[in-house]
């Protein structure tokens, strides 16, 4: 993962995560809006999947080192619903299928939860993006949050 080098605006605290603030950035050129998530440890390389969201560098904002996601338009699943059934398994459906490749990459997350789950959409479908990686690491390594 590359340190990304175009000039990067702080506009907000987003949440208060386990590594610390969460943050919401806009890059220029470009005005793109970004997630800052605290790095403490070495970054992990996720693998592509459409339902994992894709981390695009590091970022440095003073003396902290952050690793920087594409800004996410839509709720978590932990704000919207309630969903009917037929919905609901398509929405596992999708967390699992992602789940499995980051596994067959050899990788857990770390912390599932509804609240790390933004619901996109695609072609008026919503399409469950998981988040925020900073409790990732290898299969078998000992991992901070749930394990998941």
């Amino acid at each position: 993962m590359s340190l990304l080098p175009h000039k990067i605006r702080q506009l907000q605290t987003l949440a208060q995560g386990g590594q610390g603030e969460i943050l919401l950035g806009r890059i220029s050129p470009g005005e793109r809006f970004l997630v800052l998530r605290p790095l403490e440890q070495a970054p992990v390389s996720i693998p592509k999947h459409p339902s994992l969201a894709r981390k695009e560098a590091c970022v440095l904002l003073g003396d902290k080192l952050y690793e920087a996601e594409a800004f996410l338009e839509g709720p978590t699943l932990g704000e919207a619903g309630p969903f009917p059934a037929s919905t609901l398994i398509k929405i596992a459906h999708h967390c699992l299928r992602a789940l499995g490749t980051l596994h067959q990459g050899g990788l857990v997350h770390g912390d599932i939860s509804p609240n790390n789950i933004i619901l996109s959409s695609w072609k008026g479908a919503p399409l469950p993006i998981l988040i925020d990686f900073g409790l990732s690491g290898p299969i078998g390594s000992p991992v901070r949050g749930s394990g998941t």
